[in-house]
Parts: structure tokens; sequence; C-alpha cells
């Protein structure tokens, strides 16, 4: 791959970092929720007077979690003495009214006025999208995947599975993708600003025992994509500082 087809694929990939990634929730209910969790004392390490280690029922921790009925009506709350109800919603209602009032008697704003303070107050999403189009070629990017929207649906298309969003390897549509990426090499600036690459990460000293999973993980790539370079075990152990049994048995692992 070259190194101008390189960063066109870059400039691809990081198009839409700007963007805030979306919310998204484990749970979800609609209405009001009736079953919650609750911690309750695990019975057999209550019965056995202490906890017991590797109890079958909590697992050791001495407590289990079960889902009990609430009323989603009931007001379990203790109120300070003297505190009343009635007019602590009246004073909030009150106010609530007074700035209603204020808002109306505001004079309203136009659409110009609405643009002006929206720019005047952006997201930060918008400001990150100034900076990274005042820095790299962006915008000559968007006016040439529109030409190709019009010219070569099927290529701007696998283009945005495959780099855009990534919900596609780039072993699907490779022609497609190869037909994209020559209709953008034709019509992009001949100096073309993209990004840097992004600095590989690399295992610099030997784990330790403690280690998490996720410096494994980086280390077992490493060892994995020297293997399938066709390095040597033993220069493979050399530079991962790991054991020439430890590099057999990641290798088998992708194997299996």
């Amino acid at each position: 791959m070259t190194e101008r087809r390189a960063a066109i694929i870059r400039l691809l990939q990081t198009r839409d970092e700007h963007l805030p990634e979306p919310v998204r929730r484990t749970e979800a209910a609609s209405g009001f929720v009736h079953r919650t969790k609750a911690a309750v004392t695990c019975p057999d390490c209550l019965a056995n007077g202490k906890v017991t280690f590797g109890c079958e029922t909590c697992g050791g921790q001495g407590f289990t979690e079960e889902y009990r009925e609430r009323d989603p009506y009931a007001i379990g709350v203790v109120l300070p003495f003297g505190f009343d109800v009635s007019a602590h919603d009246a004073a909030r209602e009150r106010d609530r009214q007074i700035d209603a009032l204020e808002r109306q008697l505001n004079r309203p704003q136009s659409a110009a006025d609405e643009i002006a303070e929206a720019n005047a107050h952006p997201y930060v999403w918008e400001i990150a999208r100034r900076r990274m189009y005042r820095l790299f070629d962006y915008a000559a990017l968007d006016l040439a995947l529109e030409g190709m929207r019009d010219r070569d649906h099927s290529a701007y298309r696998a283009l945005h599975a495959v780099y855009v969003y990534a919900w596609a390897p780039p072993t699907v549509a490779v022609a497609e993708c190869e037909r994209g990426l020559v209709f953008l090499d034709e019509r992009l600036p001949e100096e073309l600003r993209a990004p840097a690459p992004a600095r590989e990460r690399t295992i610099v000293a030997k784990l330790e025992r403690s280690a998490g999973p996720i410096a494994r993980s980086i280390r077992d790539d490493r060892i994995r994509d020297l293997a399938a370079q066709g390095e040597k075990p033993a220069a493979i152990a050399a530079s991962c500082f790991v054991s020439i049994r430890t590099v057999y048995n990641v290798v088998k692992e992708i194997a299996a």
C-alpha cells in the first residue's frame, strides 16, 4: 500500500471522529419500573454463622441479589419535622409561573437571532469538526464522496461500510473499494493533508503476573502478527519478552 493510499484510508477512518458516541443503556423500561434489585444476606452463610469461601449460593460474597416488587406510587421518604409539602410545592409553582411570564415578555427571536446564538455557543463536536477541517483535507474528501455517490453508488456504500463505519471487514467488496479509492485518488489534492498513523501499541518490558487482560491481549496480538510475518519463535520470544513455550501456546490458540 502506497503512502498516499494509506493517507486516503486514514481520512475515511477518522471522518466521523468528532461526533459524540451514542448513549447505550443496558437496561430500559417503558413507564414505571415495578421490579428492583435488592441485596439479601446469603441464607447459607447466615446459617453457618460466617461467610464461607466458595459458597455455591453467593460465591463467597456474603449476599445475593434478588428482584423485589415495589409500588411505583409509594413514597418512602421521611420529611423533616415541620416541613410543609404543600407550601414547598406552591413556592416552586410560583417561581415557575414567574419564569414563564418573563419569557413571554421578552422579544421573540428571529431566525437570524437563533442562528447567531447557535453560532456563538456551538457544541463541542462542532468545535472539533472545525479544527479537523482546518488541519486536514476533509472538505475535499466530502466533495469527492458527493461526486462518487452520483457516479458509483456501490463504491460509495462499500467505502462507508468498510472504512468509515467499519461495519464490514476489508475482504468484503474488494472491487468496489478499489474503484472508490481510485476515484478519490484522482480527485483529492496532490499534497494531501491527512492525520498521522496511530502509534502501534507494543510491549516494551516483561509483563508482571498482575498485568491486566488488555496488556496481555496487546502482547498476544503482537506475537500473532510476528508469527504471521514468518518470524522464528526464538526471535518472537526475545521481541515480546516471553518464553518460547508462551509463543507456541498463543499461536496454537488462534490455530485452534
